[in-house]
């Protein structure tokens, strides 16, 4: 086994020890390649997949990564002019990148199974095919990040899978030559740099591990063994504001799921498995961009925004015909972002960051509808008066436009907001 790939990751420091009692240890285990740590930001085998009768598009037109070694050697064997297709840069890092046909891969059999793991072994599968769907490296700081890719359906397993382990992880990082540069950089979140920020998220990713261990996650502001993410959000909450030396308040992300209820009148909540998938899957949603513009959300602001996730999750798993997944949370993620952060902020009084930002940010959108450029307004006046509105106060003053349920055009203009509120304006309280 590999174990020259572990070390103890030096202490946070006292700011990080502040935080509720007996929730933060002060080191953690990481894996190294190629001197750097290695940050998986997902509980070690908790996730698996099963390629042979899965039907996903993984190995129809995807580029596969190379190393230039033995694989290469047998992929020439089986198709000499592969190589007239290669180019550098498999997802931005080094390997050698191969592409294949549009609807299908070189390799694949009439059954659509890949004749280089049946006939050869997995060993003669390209680097990235091995890796897949873990084979998305960035760098955070002097760690490397290794995310999961949802191209694949990967699922939330109540065993433990070597496919997702760390240590076998790792050891295919190794064997695959990762190199040590070369990998893209995560954009930094905007409270904090990557160096601070990766040891509390490898607390958060231990402490999920610990939720999974338990039976079910419960929210102590439900009924009694009735589950809910708001436990998890506190606590992460709460790991925060030690980091940053601020003050938490026992149970706010539990009075803000609240409040985001009753805004969007939502009774529906998250199954206790769909909990289950969301603790699972939360180290990742804190390293991917919420929504579409690439930014990564400030650490402060990630608690309420899972929590915002969460109520929306509980909805749509109760819609009919709806499959709950992991990539079905991703895909909220992604495209919800901008209402995620609007109902993330109800509470919150929005300010101007200066006195053109409104403007500005206005401009990029282009056409912004007369309802909308009432609450801008309204932003306006929070920072000429000496008592402002919070997000919700502004959205009550557009009379029905907001109202509940909310219609297809009260959401598409949450998105306008979500994306103005980012982009040009502050929060008082922060």
């Amino acid at each position: 086994m590999i174990h020259d790939d572990k070390l103890q990751w030096p202490p946070v420091g006292p700011r990080l020890n502040r935080a509720s009692e007996g929730v933060v240890s002060t080191r953690a285990l990481v894996h190294l390649v190629q001197g750097r740590p290695v940050f998986f930001p997902f509980v070690s085998g908790s996730l698996t997949y099963e390629c042979a009768t899965c039907d996903a598009p993984c190995c129809k037109g995807q580029p596969l990564g190379i190393g230039r070694s033995r694989e290469l050697v047998t992929i020439q064997q089986a198709q000499p002019r592969a190589t007239l297709f290669a180019s550098p840069g498999f997802r931005g890092g080094p390997l050698l990148s191969l592409l294949p046909p549009r609807d299908k891969c070189w390799f694949l059999d009439r059954k659509q199974r890949c004749r280089l793991e049946h006939v050869l072994g997995r060993d003669a599968k390209p680097s990235g095919c091995r890796l897949f769907p873990f084979s998305t490296i960035v760098s955070v700081g002097e760690a490397l990040a290794v995310l999961p890719d949802f191209l694949c359906p990967v699922t939330l397993t109540s065993s433990s899978s070597e496919l997702s382990s760390h240590d076998a992880l790792t050891w295919e990082l190794k064997e695959t030559q990762v190199p040590r540069a070369g990998h893209p950089t995560l954009p930094a979140p905007p409270d904090l740099p990557w160096d601070e920020a990766v040891p509390l998220e490898r607390h958060i990713v231990d402490e999920a591990a610990e939720m999974l261990a338990s039976s079910v996650p419960t929210d102590p502001s439900r009924p009694p063994g009735e589950p809910g993410y708001g436990a998890f959000a506190d606590l992460q909450h709460q790991l925060t504001c030690a980091l940053s030396g601020a003050e938490s308040r026992p149970s706010a992300m539990a009075v803000m799921e609240h409040d985001i209820r009753r805004f969007l009148a939502v009774t529906e909540s998250l199954s206790p498995e769909g909990v289950r998938e969301l603790v699972a899957l939360t180290g990742t949603l804190r390293l991917t961009p919420c929504g579409s513009d690439g930014l990564m959300p400030a650490r402060r602001a990630l608690p309420s925004l899972l929590v915002a996730l969460s109520v929306l999750a509980g909805a749509f798993e109760q819609m009919r015909g709806t499959k709950r997944s992991l990539r079905s949370l991703m895909d909220l993620w992604r495209h919800q972002g901008p209402v995620l952060f609007v109902l993330a902020h109800l509470g919150a009084r929005p300010l101007p960051m200066t006195k053109t930002s409104l403007d500005e940010a206005m401009a990029r959108q282009g056409p912004v509808r007369h309802v909308l450029l009432g609450v801008v307004e309204g932003i306006r006046g929070n920072g000429r008066k000496s008592l402002s509105l919070t997000v919700e106060e502004l959205l009550r003053t557009q009379r029905d436009a907001f109202a509940p349920p909310l219609t297809a055009d009260g959401v598409a203009m949450l998105h306008g907001l979500g994306r103005l509120l980012r982009e040009a304006c502050t929060f008082t309280p922060l």
